[in-house]
């Protein structure tokens, strides 16, 4: 079989408009795209590597993680690869230039890795002959750097280190040079984060760097192994704009407005115009009405604000959010604990949900920073080893919190939220009353014992295996992951009229009969039940 040309694989898209001239530049759709369906796929990026963090478990060609990988030689395996494939192919593509590199920095600091400013500048600088009308075409907007002399020093500090490394004169007309480049990558490169690692790195493709912001983003970038996969996330238009998030859209306005300050511009889609927040957002959604074919309160509910949604005097309120968000957000400059002790968790969840007690009080699950909070409560009883507790507080980010924040329900944070509970589920599903009891709100235990817990994980694994293929590609990890999972609940014996009941309604959620009736008595209302203990649950707990 051929290969897909580029021209093929981002025919969907076009540039449109003129560097440097106001609005500037942005990609548009050629055709209309349906929710969920591939805008393009990026396999060729100018530069892809893990960052500091990951570098001993991620290949540094292909950027596959936790396998068995082979350190290159030559720089005292700084850079590790899966195969010779790979090593093979990132040596033609810049480290038989690199290598000499990481010798250096290890004889000068005694350390085997590069800031990711840095060794994105060394990459580009060893590869300018072949790329520079690739870097010359990016927007880097140098003259907003330079405006900030702290900023701009730290770029030049860094440009220094680039000319340094890579033996290229440190005279001026280089150092100019190095620090447009780094502006170009500031502006331009994808953080490549891993939600399920935990784990990022650094991904620049000039095309897919043309797509603009947006805190209502009607498309989505996602990234897999070398690749980034630009899917659409609400119907686009043969001729709209593709615009995705560049950051967590979440935060309360003053916080998105500090995110967006590193790239220079003002957000003037209507979430930021209307400092709309997430209940808001939601309920303006083309995609609330597919809520209600999915594990969710369902549209009619999504759409509408709690009724106790905090005071009359809404700028009063959103002062008083963007107060405990800014209380919760601590000092910028301290790192959170890597792995923090179980005690440490329960003292941080206890100060947090004291902070949100405001939102709590209103019923506001959704915002931030509770939202949050709840996740972490999660996190918390996991590494406790409280199971049945674990499972009420993921159920009430599942269905009143991700809804709300991410209202497609293929989005990726939904599904690994699911497949959160669905891994409690294959624990606290096996009839052990004794590990069920241990560390248990009492009233869980009670939710759990009545509940069907083999069709509730079964729901939900039918529900990943549908829906992943949408909110990121066939390769993700976590569709395989369920695959597996499902395979296995589906070889149990006796099983086979509640799966038939349960495919019937995953294929067609609005048709009245058998299946609904089952899906909602059988799956949603014990995933209810448990989501609204868990406020008790976390309660119980803080406030002892």
């Amino acid at each position: 079989m051929a290969a897909t040309s580029d021209a093929e694989k981002h025919a969907g898209i076009t540039v449109h408009g003129t560097k440097g001239f106001s609005p500037g530049r942005c990609l548009r759709a050629t055709r209309d795209y349906e929710p969920g369906e591939l805008i393009a796929t990026f396999d060729d990026p100018l530069v892809a590597f893990p960052d500091a963090a990951g570098s001993k478990t991620t290949c540094h060609h292909c950027l596959v993680r936790n396998v068995k990988l082979f350190g290159c030689a030559g720089c005292e395996k700084a850079v590790s690869y899966c195969g010779s494939e790979c090593q093979r192919a990132n040596w033609k593509l810049v480290h038989s230039k690199e290598c000499k590199v990481f010798r250096k920095v290890r004889a000068a600091v005694g350390k085997d890795w590069l800031p990711t400013p840095v060794r994105a500048l060394v990459q580009i600088l060893f590869r300018l002959s072949e790329v520079q009308d690739v870097v010359a075409n990016l927007e880097g907007h140098s003259d907003k750097f330079r405006a900030r002399k702290e900023l701009w020093e730290n770029m030049k500090l860094q440009a220094y280190a680039g000319l340094h490394y890579v033996g290229r004169k440190e005279d001026d007309a280089n150092l100019n040079l190095a620090a447009e480049i780094l502006c170009k990558i500031q502006t331009n490169s994808f953080d490549r984060f891993d939600a399920d690692t935990g784990q990022s790195g650094t991904f620049l493709d000039p095309l897919l760097a043309m797509a603009n912001h947006s805190c209502i983003p009607n498309a989505v970038v996602l990234f897999w192994k070398r690749k980034a996969y630009l899917r659409a996330e609400m119907p686009v238009k043969a001729g709209d704009g593709i615009t995705i998030s560049y950051i967590d859209y979440t935060k309360p306005l003053a916080f998105r407005r500090q995110d967006l300050d590193l790239y220079h511009f003002s957000c003037a889609c209507p979430r930021c115009m209307n400092d709309m927040d997430v209940y808001q957002v939601c309920g303006a959604s083309p995609m609330l009405k597919s809520n209600d074919a999915t594990i969710s309160p369902g549209a009619e509910r999504l759409g509408s604000r709690p009724v106790s949604a905090g005071p009359s005097d809404q700028e009063a309120w959103r002062a008083r959010v963007e107060a405990i968000y800014a209380e919760s957000a601590g000092n910028p400059f301290e790192k959170p604990k890597v792995n923090p002790t179980v005690g440490e968790r329960l003292d941080k969840l206890r100060d947090d949900w004291e902070m949100c007690r405001p939102l709590i009080d209103a019923k506001l699950w959704a915002l931030e920073p509770l939202a949050k909070t709840i996740r972490s409560a999660t996190m918390y009883y996991l590494a406790a080893d409280r199971l049945a507790n674990a499972l009420a507080t993921s159920c009430l980010a599942a269905l009143y919190c991700d809804p709300v924040q991410y209202v497609a329900p293929f989005k990726q944070l939904r599904l690994t939220g699911l497949m959160l509970i669905a891994k409690v589920l294959t624990q606290t599903s096996v009839p052990d009353t004794e590990s069920l009891r241990k560390g248990a709100h009492p009233d869980v235990v009670v939710a759990m014992n009545k509940s069907d817990q083999a069709s509730m994980l079964h729901a939900i694994l039918l529900l990943v295996t549908s829906l992943a293929p949408k909110g990121h590609s066939t390769e993700w990890v976590v569709l395989e992951e369920a695959k597996v999972m499902l395979s296995g609940i589906e070889s149990i014996a006796g099983r086979e009229n509640d799966a038939l009941l349960l495919r019937q309604w995953v294929a067609d959620p609005e048709r009245d009969g058998p299946a609904k009736t089952f899906f909602r008595e059988r799956v949603l209302s014990p995933i209810e039940e448990l989501a609204h203990l868990a406020p008790l649950v976390i309660a119980a707990d803080v406030d002892s």
